[in-house]
C-alpha cells in the first residue's frame, strides 16, 4: 500500500514494531485507478459484531434506592439495564476512506457509519433519566453526543496535504480533521492527549484505533533539518470534547455527566428526612461551560542520533480539557431540563465544565536494545484539573440548603457539610444576595507521569510464524494533593463520600466502605498484549490468538488510568482469510479494586468484517 506524503515523516522502528504487534492496518484490498498525474484510493471495511453480558450484576453497585447496597444512585443505570446472557450490542458499521495525491499535494477523507440493532430497538428493564426510567422501552438517545447515538454516520478526517522545499529542507505541511500522535505511549495516554476519544466507539464489538480517535480541525506541519533534527508544530481551530458512554448502556457507570443526560437522583444517605423528601431530583444546568476554540497548540523538537540508533523528542502543547468536570450551581435563572429540588425553594444544579490552560511538557527516546525495541517518555502536566468527589460534592451542597445555611462560617460547618461545605457555603451566600453562585467542584495540580514499553517478535516461536509481545509500565504523581480528609478527590460516586462524612441525625459515618479509590500521591500499574500468528492453520485460514493484561497495581491517578488494584484480561482468537475476511470470538473478565466500578461488566463479543 502506498505511503501518504503527507504522513510520511521517517517511521521509527519502535513504531513499525507497535503497529505490527497491535495488528493495526489499512484494507489491504483498496480500489485504486488513476487519472493524469493523480492517483486514487478507496478502502472500506464493514463489520458485524455482537456482544452479550457474561457475568450477574454485582449489588454492591447498585444503589441502596434501587435494591442494591452501593451507598448513592448515581452510577448503577447501565448495570440494571442488562442481566447475564444479555446482548448489550448488536451493531453493523463501517469505515470509508478516500485518499488522492499526486506525488506532491493529496487529500484524504474518512467517514464512518453504525447501526445498533439492540440499542436503536431494544427495550431495557430500567431506562434512564432521557426517557424518565419509563420500564420496558427503548433508550432515548435523541441528545446524546452524535458520535454517542446507537446509529449514525460522521465524518473523521478530513485534510488536504502538501509535501514542499524549503531551501534544502523538507517541509510538509497538513490542515484539516486529523490526528496527530506525540510521544511513545502504547497503550496508557501521557504526551499523546492531542486528540479526543470516542468511548463510544471503543465499546462496540470489533473496535479500530482508527474509530476511536477523533480528528480535531488544525494545521500541522514538520520541517526536517540537517543532521538528524526535526521541528514540528500545529495550531488547533476548533475546541473538540472527549465522548462518554452515554447513560443507560451498559459500560456507563456515571448516569449523569454525559451529554444527554440531564439530572441525577440526589444521594438517599445522610442528609435530614425532610431534606430528602423534598429533593426529587438535581438537574444539570443547561448552560454547560465549553472550553472556547482559541489558545491551543503544540510544538516538537526531534533528533535522531545515528551512532546509538535513538530518537529523543521534546513537547510542549497547551490544550483545553477534554473531559468534564462537575461543579455545583445555585441559581434563579437557570431553566431546567428535568425536576428540581420540589418544595426546597432553592434551585440546585450541576454544571459540566471543561476547564482551559492545561500546559503539557513532554521528553521521549526511542531505540532498540539488541532484538528488542524499547521506548519511553516523561511528561508533566501543569495545573490539570482534579474533580473531587462527585458524592461529597452532591451532599456538601444539598446539606447547605437543609439549614439554608445558617451555619456557614461556624465552627459548626465541617462537621455538618463535610469537606465541600465552605465552597458550598459561599456559593449560597453568592446566591442570596445575586441570584446565582458557584461551587467549584475541581481544583488544579501539577502531575508527573513516566512510562516505557518494550516491543519483541519472537520469530518461529510456539510453532507460530511470529510471536508479538508488547508490555508497558506508567507511573503517575501528583504534587501537593490534600489528604482525603481534608479533599477527597476521584472515586466514582457509587462508594460514596470518605468514611469521616458523618450523618447529620445519627452522628454516624455515612459509608462503611474504605477509602479506597480516592486520587493518591503516587499510582502505578502495567499493559501487556501477546499474540501469535499461524498462518494457513487451515483451508487457508490464518489462526490468530492474543492475549490481553492489565494490572493497575497501586494508588488512583487523576485521570482515569489507574483505580487502585482494578485488574482486566482478555483472551481472543482471530481468523483471517486471504487478508480480507476476518473474524473473532474473545472474553473480556474485569476484578480487582475495591472501587472499581466495573468489576462485574464481564462480556463475550464475536465480529466478521470484509475489507474491499
Amino acid at each position: 500500500m502506498k505511503k501518504r506524503l503527507g504522513t510520511g515523516f521517517r517511521l521509527r522502528a519502535c513504531h513499525v514494531a507497535i503497529a505490527a504487534a497491535l495488528a493495526i492496518s489499512s484494507p489491504a484490498h483498496a480500489v485504486t485507478w488513476d487519472t493524469g498525474n493523480w492517483s486514487w484510493s478507496w478502502d472500506n471495511t464493514v463489520t458485524y459484531g455482537i456482544s452479550w453480558r457474561g457475568e450477574d450484576p454485582d449489588p454492591a453497585l447498585i444503589g441502596i434506592g434501587n435494591g442494591g447496597t452501593g451507598p448513592a444512585i448515581l452510577t448503577d443505570d447501565g448495570t440494571l439495564n442488562f442481566e447475564k446472557g444479555d446482548i448489550f450490542s448488536n451493531i453493523i458499521k463501517g469505515t470509508s476512506e478516500l485518499e488522492v495525491d499526486n506525488g506532491q499535494f493529496g487529500f484524504f477523507g474518512r467517514i464512518k457509519y453504525w447501526y445498533d440493532f439492540e440499542l436503536e430497538q431494544g427495550t431495557q428493564p430500567h431506562g434512564h433519566s432521557p426517557n424518565n426510567y419509563v420500564p420496558g422501552i427503548r433508550l432515548d438517545d435523541s441528545d446524546f453526543a452524535d458520535f454517542a447515538k446507537f446509529k449514525g454516520l460522521e465524518l473523521l478526517d478530513l485534510f488536504a496535504y502538501g509535501s514542499f522545499d524549503l531551501g534544502e529542507n523538507p517541509l510538509d505541511l497538513r490542515v484539516g480533521r486529523q490526528v496527530v500522535n506525540w510521544g511513545e505511549a502504547t497503550f496508557i495516554q501521557g504526551v499523546n492527549v492531542l486528540n479526543p476519544i470516542d468511548v463510544s466507539a471503543f465499546r462496540r464489538p470489533g473496535a479500530e484505533i482508527k474509530e476511536g480517535l477523533l480528528p480535531v480541525a488544525l494545521i500541522y506541519g514538520n520541517l526536517g533539518l540537517a543532521k538528524g533534527w526535526s521541528i514540528e508544530a500545529y495550531y488547533q481551530f476548533k475546541w473538540e470534547q472527549t465522548v462518554i458512554d452515554g447513560c443507560g448502556t451498559y459500560f456507563s457507570t456515571v448516569d449523569f455527566a454525559a451529554q444527554g443526560c440531564n439530572e441525577l437522583a440526589a444521594p438517599d444517605v445522610g442528609l435530614p428526612d425532610f431534606v430528602l423528601q423534598n429533593v426529587n431530583n438535581v438537574a444539570k444546568d443547561p448552560f454547560v461551560d465549553e472550553a472556547k476554540d482559541s489558545g491551543q497548540f503544540g510544538l516538537a523538537v526531534r533528533k535522531y542520533v545515528e551512532k546509538i540508533d535513538t530518537e529523543f523528542g521534546l513537547y510542549y502543547q497547551r490544550l483545553h480539557n477534554r473531559t468534564p468536570v462537575l461543579n455545583v450551581r445555585y441559581n434563579n435563572g437557570a431553566i431546567a431540563d428535568g425536576s428540581l429540588l420540589g418544595a426546597n425553594p432553592v434551585p440546585t444544579y450541576y454544571q459540566v465544565q471543561y476547564p482551559e490552560d492545561v500546559d503539557i511538557w513532554g521528553l521521549s527516546f526511542a531505540t532498540n536494545i539488541g532484538t528488542v525495541a524499547v521506548s519511553g517518555e516523561v511528561s508533566y502536566k501543569k495545573d490539570l484539573p482534579v474533580g473531587v468527589n462527585g458524592t461529597t460534592e452532591l451532599l456538601g451542597g444539598l446539606r447547605v440548603l437543609a439549614t439554608q445555611a445558617s451555619l456557614c462560617g461556624t465552627p459548626a460547618q465541617d462537621a455538618v457539610y463535610g469537606q465541600f461545605g465552605a465552597r458550598a457555603c459561599q456559593a449560597f451566600i453568592s446566591y442570596a444576595t445575586t441570584g446565582d453562585g458557584l461551587a467549584q467542584g475541581w481544583d488544579r495540580f501539577d502531575v508527573t507521569q513516566a512510562q516505557s514499553t518494550a516491543i519483541y517478535f519472537w520469530e518461529q516461536g510456539l510453532g507460530a510464524e511470529r510471536v508479538s509481545l508488547v508490555g508497558e509500565v506508567a507511573w503517575i504523581g501528583v504534587s501537593d494533593l490534600p489528604s482525603i480528609a481534608e479533599m477527597p478527590y476521584g472515586r466514582n460516586p457509587i462508594f460514596g463520600p470518605p468514611s469521616n462524612f458523618f450523618d447529620t441525625t445519627t452522628g454516624q459515618p455515612i459509608n462503611v466502605i474504605p477509602d479506597d479509590g480516592f486520587v493518591t500521591s503516587n499510582s502505578w500499574g502495567y499493559r501487556f498484549r501477546a499474540s501469535a500468528s499461524y498462518p494457513n492453520a487451515f483451508a487457508g485460514i490464518e489462526l490468530i490468538p492474543s492475549l490481553a493484561w492489565a494490572h493497575d497495581v497501586s494508588g488512583t491517578s487523576p485521570t482515569p488510568t489507574f483505580i487502585d488494584g482494578r485488574k482486566a484480561f482478555s483472551l481472543a482468537l482471530g481468523a483471517n482469510y486471504l487478508t480480507r475476511y476476518r473474524g473473532s470470538i474473545s472474553y473480556t473478565w474485569f476484578s480487582g479494586g475495591i472501587a472499581n466500578p466495573a468489576t462485574d461488566r464481564d462480556f463475550f463479543s464475536i465480529t466478521f468484517s470484509v475489507d474491499f
